[in-house]
């Protein structure tokens, strides 16, 4: 690996309260986040094939009885064409992100302030989250069920307190070593923990 100066460890009071970063895919593996785009690109390739097609005459609406309403389908073709193609360019600046934190890292040292299972919403008063986790939502589902965990670790650096998430292993390893020095191996621009380690 490669690395570079990071530019994905700030951590500000909004995102630690929500339990989530506000940054797009923060903490995703970059290998996963590429594969998501490949497939992402591929489905809108293929809307955009069929909204061309339409265009282009190739559906034969006069079979459907359809053909009365052909201006009104080009417009919705046109549409959905050009929504599936700001998709594909989302895919692929997604892809392009993923290629460049799966090769870089850079190493970040410091002593752990924190290590936590954080759940989205955990920062709302007890009563609140009780009341709004056990209640449903519009499909009949606890929304407890859809609530997120993640694992948190909190460093104090030379540039201030900064937080990243962890995968388990790296959690349990690092949760009962508070105060101790930590050494963590992360990717500049998604910020995901590649290695984890104790130093003392």
């Amino acid at each position: 690996m490669v690395s570079i100066p990071g530019l994905g460890d700030t951590s500000g009071r909004a995102e630690s309260m929500l339990g989530r970063r506000l940054r797009p895919w923060w903490g995703v593996y970059p290998g996963s986040l590429i594969a998501r785009g490949v497939v992402g690109a591929i489905v809108f390739g293929v809307i955009i094939y069929g909204a061309h097609q339409v265009r282009a005459g190739e559906l034969d609406l006069a079979a459907t009885g359809l053909e009365d309403s052909r201006e009104l389908i080009d417009l919705v073709a046109l549409g959905v064409g050009g929504a599936a193609l700001l998709g594909v360019l989302y895919k692929i600046v997604q892809i392009a992100v993923g290629a460049f934190d799966l090769f870089f890292r850079r190493s970040v040292e410091g002593r752990l302030v924190q290590a936590q299972e954080r759940r989205t919403g955990d920062f709302l008063p007890g009563i609140v989250q009780m009341v709004w986790f056990r209640s449903r939502d519009s499909s009949g589902m606890n929304r407890s069920v859809r609530r997120r965990t993640r694992y948190e670790v909190v460093l104090s650096t030379p540039h201030g307190p900064k937080s990243w998430n962890v995968n388990s292993r790296h959690f349990a390893e690092l949760r009962g070593r508070p105060g101790g020095s930590v050494r963590l191996r992360v990717s500049p621009l998604l910020g995901y923990v590649s290695r984890a380690e104790a130093l003392e």
